[in-house]
């Protein structure tokens, strides 16, 4: 891991932030050199929906590569953040900061996060820059009766 001014200034630095709507997910192909696609680049196909910073339009399509890896990789050493595969995969909205490339988004230093939800405010900013995401709520159980014993047993 990198200094956490390095990401930051990654962000500040961007020419994009935008949030985009997941619409697939590739993900890295076998290889001797990342572990048999263990790890490497996920290659997402999104369409933007909010944007916050840059030139960006809302709808417009977008391709960019995220740093992700299996649970079980034995991932190099060096500044990457790296985004779980299964989480990207079952990802329905990022918010990242980017740089372009022509026609080609760049993820600035791995500043993608996977969101719950496409808002006005973004969840990545000012005034200090950090990225706050509520955590998922647990699913309630579809069984009454467990349920019913949660209801029971909770406050004990």
């Amino acid at each position: 891991m990198l200094p956490p001014h390095a990401y930051e200034q990654a962000r500040v630095n961007a020419t994009e932030h935008a949030q985009v709507e997941v619409l697939h997910v590739a993900r890295p192909a076998p290889d001797v050199d990342n572990d048999g696609g263990a790890f490497g680049a996920c290659r997402v196909d999104a369409r933007v929906v909010r944007v916050f910073r840059g030139r960006l339009r809302v709808g417009e399509a977008v391709s960019f590569e995220v740093s992700c890896s299996t649970p079980d990789a034995r991932l190099p050493v060096g500044g990457t953040i790296w985004t779980r595969v299964d989480a990207l995969d079952g990802a329905r909205v990022l918010e990242g900061f980017f740089n372009r490339a022509d026609a080609w988004l760049e993820v600035a230093r791995d500043q993608i996060y996977i969101v719950p939800r496409v808002r006005a405010a973004p969840y990545c900013g000012p005034p200090t820059g950090e990225c706050v995401i509520p955590p998922a709520r647990p699913m309630p159980p579809s069984n009454p009766l467990a349920t019913l014993w949660n209801r029971l047993f909770e406050s004990r």
